[in-house]
This record gives C-alpha cells, structure tokens and sequence, in this order.
C-alpha cells in the first residue's frame, strides 16, 4: 500500500492510495478455486480529498 498526501492550503488534504496484492484471501492464482483470477484484480486505487470547516 503506497499513499501520497499533499496539502494545498491550511484546511484542505489531497490524498491518493494504491493498494497492491500478490495474495488474496491466503492465495495466488485462482484462489476462489472456480476461475482463473490473479490477486493481482483486486489491486485498487483510491482518491480523496478532505476538507475541515
């Protein structure tokens, strides 16, 4: 998981994460046992931006 925060101003956070699996649900490749899926799919990235009134 990487996460870069940057703060423009006093009251307002720009936030971005990635999150990255080599291992899912304690496997690798095909661990739901029915299809092909790689841990890999489920990686994700996440946008935010916060601000304090």
């Amino acid at each position: 998981m990487v996460e870069l925060d940057y703060l423009p101003i006093q009251y307002v956070r720009l936030m971005l994460q990635y999150t990255a699996y080599s291992k899912f649900n304690g496997g690798g490749w095909g661990y739901d046992g029915v299809t092909t899926r790689k841990p890999s799919d489920n990686n994700t990235w996440f946008f935010n931006v916060w601000f304090a009134y």
